[in-house]
């Protein structure tokens, strides 16, 4: 009997954690980082591969010149700059002034170069090849921004770990390509990685590498953050296939097309394009509630937590669908991602040891009674308050976007990139085109169509 009764006393403690849990993050940044590890080991290692083809030294489109181009914007700009002191009179910016102070002009003058050097939107190139010697050979600087980025992101997503350093670096690595990218880099899963990531800067500890680290709980306003980051991803998908003048979204048959116009289908795209009329009609008007309703679900005050936990759960399991559908799947594993950090510690409790649970509901109690004696947590706070209002403020021509008849899909309003707008598949096309490819022995023929060969004949 006693046997029981301590059974059943570890029981109840157990679940009373559980149930402590509803508005705590540490599990939920776990399953986050992780996640966020996998894809940028994707992403990474795609670039390690195919980056001297596509924008190294004898790419198709070398980095080098959207440096060199960037670097004549920049001179002409820091000439009419220096034209523009000289005329009024005025005095250096005081920023770059505190810089130079601080630090003197090894530093300051290498910022107003950078900052100065643009590309044809008027965007600073954030990038770690200005630091190259020689622009002629910029291969190995390539290799090592992938090579250096794979290495902290496997880290990541093995461990589920990870501090500001880290998370700085991984988005300086992917801002490093994407700046210089041109149309390689140009899609809008590209702005969504980076823009998440620099999110996740203010969701770890600044040092720390712990695996719960109790005393650095997520902060409130970078859930918020993250959500707001997954709500407009979706409802930027949704309202520019109802702007995009493409009569399918609207009568409900652009999935009689999609999947056999899609760019990349996969083995169960025939199997789906396929299926009734009536079932493809569903599929467009589910489409329209994940992407225009449900998203109220993460961001809506006041809901109750079943219903927030269920709006991550139909964008997650939207996402797997969209996966299993077509091989353009890199953007449907990224949007899983901030979908996790929209289900708290009560959800993933039951994945984690008691061990675990018991740890984070002691630092609940722990961090509240600490909150208002901890300088650390007091400058937490002031930094997540100052995060914030800067995503808040950056947000404003985003929304404006969204509430305008003529919206941007895929579009950027800052110069770093930081918040956002998105879409997908505004349209629909009704014909496939695709590329044939033809070889032959000999110039005169004959000429065969390369597909569907077999081994012999493909060699």
């Amino acid at each position: 009997m006693s046997h029981s009764n301590t059974f059943t006393g570890v029981s109840r403690s157990y679940v009373d954690n559980v149930e402590s849990l509803s508005n705590s993050y540490f599990f939920s940044r776990i399953v986050f980082l992780r996640a966020l590890g996998f894809v940028y080991c994707a992403a990474f290692l795609i670039a390690f591969f195919q980056n001297r083809g596509l924008i190294g030294d004898n790419g198709i489109s070398p980095a080098k010149d959207k440096l060199d181009e960037a670097e004549r914007r920049g001179i002409d700009a820091r000439k009419r700059l220096e034209e523009w002191r000289m005329r009024f009179n005025k005095r250096e910016h005081i920023g770059l002034r505190m810089v130079r102070n601080l630090a003197g002009n090894k530093f300051a003058d290498p910022l107003q170069e950078w900052w100065t050097n643009r590309d044809r939107s008027d965007r600073p190139l954030p990038t770690l090849l200005w630091l190259a010697k020689d622009r002629n050979r910029l291969n190995n600087w390539l290799d090592a921004i992938a090579l250096s980025g794979l290495g902290m992101a496997s880290l990541l997503a093995l461990r589920g770990t990870a501090n500001v350093p880290m998370i700085f670096a991984l988005w300086i690595c992917q801002c490093s390509l994407m700046s210089v990218g041109r149309p390689f880099y140009g899609y809008g899963w590209e702005t969504q990685l980076a823009e998440l990531t620099f999110h996740s800067i203010f969701l770890v500890p600044f040092i720390s590498l712990v695996r719960i680290p109790v005393r650095t709980p997520v902060p409130a306003i970078v859930v918020w953050s993250i959500k707001w980051h997954l709500f407009r991803i979706m409802m930027g998908a949704g309202l520019i296939k109802l702007r995009s003048g493409d009569p399918k979204w609207r009568n409900l048959t652009a999935m009689d097309y999609f999947y056999e116009t899609q760019p990349v289908p996969n083995i169960f795209t025939k199997a789906l394009h396929r299926l009734p009329k009536a079932w493809h009609k569903f599929e467009v008007l589910s489409n329209h509630l994940v992407e225009l309703i449900a998203p109220w679900l993460l961001i809506l005050p006041f809901l109750p937590r079943k219903w927030k936990m269920t709006g991550a759960i139909i964008q997650i399991v939207f996402q797997i669908i969209l996966i299993t559908s077509g091989n353009l799947s890199f953007l449907n594993w990224l949007t899983i991602v901030p979908s996790l950090i929209c289900l708290d510690d009560m959800f993933y409790a039951k994945y984690f040891s008691q061990n675990d649970v018991q740890i984070v509901s002691k630092a609940l109690v722990t961090n509240h009674a600490m909150m208002k004696l901890s300088l650390g947590f007091l400058s937490r706070s002031i930094v997540s308050l100052a995060f914030g209002v800067l995503v808040a403020k950056l947000s404003i021509p985003v929304v404006k976007n969204l509430l305008s008849k003529n919206q941007i899909m895929n579009a950027s309003f800052d110069p770093l990139r930081l918040i956002n707008t998105y879409g997908a598949f505004g349209t629909v096309s009704e014909e496939r085109i695709e590329l044939v490819i033809e070889s032959a022995h000999s110039y005169a023929g004959p000429w065969k169509v390369r597909t569907n060969c077999t081994s012999d004949e493909c060699h």
